[in-house]
């Protein structure tokens, strides 16, 4: 039981964590393609 609840509980952040590292790669790379980079915006 409690190894089913365990497993329920993973499996959410599982598929949070493969849809959303895609997309903010993506979203990270379009913003590097503007000219906007991590340590250009520390400068700012």
């Amino acid at each position: 039981m409690f190894f089913t609840g365990l497993h329920r509980l993973g499996l959410f952040p599982l598929i949070a964590f493969a849809v959303l590292v895609p997309l903010m790669d993506r979203f990270e790379a379009s913003l590097r393609w503007w000219g906007f980079s991590r340590p250009n915006m520390d400068q700012w």
